[in-house]
């Protein structure tokens, strides 16, 4: 009995050792995720398509209601928010490694000069993929579906 006892509080020990080198471990990793996550952001601020979008919407606004806009604007839209929400979901949502090669190639030179283009790139296929969506719609009419 007390070879079965020995036996089995070695076996909780074991156990126990490892849930806690496991959890180190996974704190190691969690700590390395957010630094990069940290370093990624700095190159890729979350922040940027938001300020892309709040400046082109305020050029439809009315140039005397511009003002108001952009202390609407700043007052209501929680940059902060959005960049510790998008900190928590690179670290949830990437591993390790994935976060590690999104950091080597969005600090390169190549990367910016992409973003810097995306833009330019996306107007061009913008005019194309309206119209396919606009005769698909007439389609879609055609067989009495509507979408709701």
């Amino acid at each position: 009995m007390r070879r079965y006892i020995a036996t089995l509080l070695a076996m909780i020990a074991l156990s126990a050792f490892s849930v806690t080198a496991h959890a180190q471990e996974v704190d190691k990793d969690l700590k390395k995720k957010a630094e990069l996550t940290e370093k990624i952001m700095e190159v890729l601020p979350p922040t940027e398509p938001l300020d892309k979008a709040i400046a082109q919407f305020e050029n439809m606004v009315p140039q005397d209601r511009r003002a108001l806009y952009r202390s609407v604007m700043k007052r209501t839209v929680d940059a902060q928010k959005l960049e510790a929400v998008a900190k928590l979901a690179m670290t949830e949502i990437f591993t390790l490694e994935e976060l590690e090669e999104m950091y080597a190639y969005e600090s390169t030179p190549e990367a910016k000069s992409i973003r810097g283009k995306m833009p330019q790139y996306q107007e061009k296929l913008k005019p194309v993929i309206e119209q396919m969506v606009r005769e698909a719609m007439v389609e879609l009419q055609k067989n009495g579906i509507t979408l709701q």
